[in-house]
């Protein structure tokens, strides 16, 4: 894999210890910071340079670090790492500011399954809502509830396969419909009202050859708000599991499907 430790040893100019314990890198509009000090936009294209002809299998799917996660580099190398090919197709076939999202709101999620304590997740959370407020926590919400791997990347895939020369446009459509409107979930937060949660179910069960509709919600109050608005929930075209269980740092959550009966 072709690291920031090799692309800075070749660009002139630049001062770099591989020994260094940490090292930020942050790639701007006009130049490049490195542990804070400026190095100019020569240094800038240089970097930049060396990234594309070290594309391959193995690098990064990424080469621009969003200043907000600036301070945590090592845990964002950990995420390309660990998650680089689901990146790489991400980064195929949405625009720059959609990846930049997805790839904060996966920061965030990190800290909440590595349950990097609640002040640094409220940090994050708060960054995340500060830059992308209309769509920041919808997509925490997708990676929470494993979207992206059970829905998104697989239906990524098949249009890739199915219809090669516009699959990404089929695929930015794809993840833009689901921002704006998501059929079979619905996502429980603290302002939600039992109202809205009554009001998007009306809108799922309105539409026709969905499988299920899943609800998900954290924290007793907002499971007792999903509670109250399935009492009214009674026909015999669905049924209804509820799924109770606790998080990782000890919440209490459920997931409730509404499965449909066709037959």
């Amino acid at each position: 894999m072709v690291g920031f430790s090799e692309i800075l040893s070749k660009v002139p100019g630049i001062s770099f210890n591989i020994g260094t314990k940490v090292t930020n890198i942050h790639i701007t509009n006009s130049g490049v910071l490195v542990n804070g000090k400026d190095q100019g936009s020569i240094a800038r294209q240089a970097i930049l340079d060396n990234i594309n002809s070290g594309k391959d299998d193995d690098s990064y799917p990424c080469d621009i670090l969003h200043e907000d996660l600036l301070g945590d580099y090592k845990s964002l190398e950990e995420i390309i790492n660990k998650e680089k090919d689901l990146l790489k197709i991400l980064k195929k076939v949405l625009p720059e500011n959609r990846f930049e999202m997805i790839l904060m709101a996966r920061r965030v999620h990190f800290a909440i399954e590595k349950n990097e304590g609640s002040q640094k997740i409220i940090a994050l959370v708060s960054k995340l809502d500060g830059d992308f407020p209309r769509d920041g926590k919808k997509v925490l919400n997708l990676f929470s509830a494993d979207y992206f791997n059970s829905t998104i990347f697989p239906l990524i895939e098949s249009f890739k396969e199915h219809d090669p020369d516009s699959y990404v446009e089929k695929s930015n459509d794809l993840f833009e419909s689901i921002l704006r409107f998501f059929p079979i979930a619905i996502f429980v937060n603290n302002n939600t009202s039992v109202g809205k949660i009554s009001e998007e179910l009306r809108k799922r069960l309105g539409l026709k050859k969905i499988p299920f509709i899943k609800i998900h919600a954290i924290g007793l109050d907002n499971i007792s708000k999903v509670e109250t608005a399935l009492l009214d929930l009674k026909d015999i075209r669905f049924s209804i599991e509820d799924n109770r269980f606790t998080t990782s740092r000890g919440i209490a959550a459920q997931m409730v499907k509404i499965k449909f009966n066709y037959n």
